[in-house]
């Protein structure tokens, strides 16, 4: 048997068959890569690119009904993607929460200052007098004459 050098169809290296006489590729993954090539091409021929990848915006061709993405790549770089702004999304609900938070311990805090004021003002001290004119006059506070807003006057 005379040892003649083949041409890989796929490649170009050159071999010496090893099987049979009409071997047309070096190896079995060449053979592959050469039969993956032409059906894709033949299957692109006959339909064309059928999806849009939502990261590169390539048009590719899949059989699956449910493909976004052209390779593997742009599957990493689009989750990568969504995760950088899900966390982004994530630390601004935080904020805001803390936000919402102090703003209601504020609103606690000023409603339980206003109740304080409210009872130390029931607090401060009556003063009853009869007038002049033999009215009741009842006072509150340090003054004098007393606080006209507080100052009550009865029969």
């Amino acid at each position: 048997m005379e040892s003649e050098y083949i041409r890989c169809k796929e490649c170009g290296k050159a071999f010496i068959p090893s099987k049979r006489r009409n071997q047309l590729y070096c190896s079995h993954n060449c053979q592959v890569v050469h039969n993956n090539r032409i059906y894709n091409a033949r299957r692109a021929e006959r339909t064309g690119p059928n999806r849009t990848c939502k990261e590169c915006g390539k048009r590719f061709y899949s059989l699956k009904s449910s493909a976004r993405f052209c390779s593997p790549q742009c599957y990493r770089e689009h989750e990568r993607k969504e995760r950088s702004a899900r966390r982004q999304l994530t630390a601004i609900a935080q904020m805001r929460r803390k936000e919402k938070r102090r703003q209601q311990e504020r609103d606690a805090y000023l409603a339980r200052r206003d109740l304080e004021a409210k009872e130390s003002e029931r607090a401060i001290p009556v003063r009853v007098s009869i007038g002049e004119n033999g009215l009741r006059i009842e006072s509150r506070g340090n003054c004098v004459g007393g606080n006209a807003s507080h100052t009550r006057h009865t029969p």
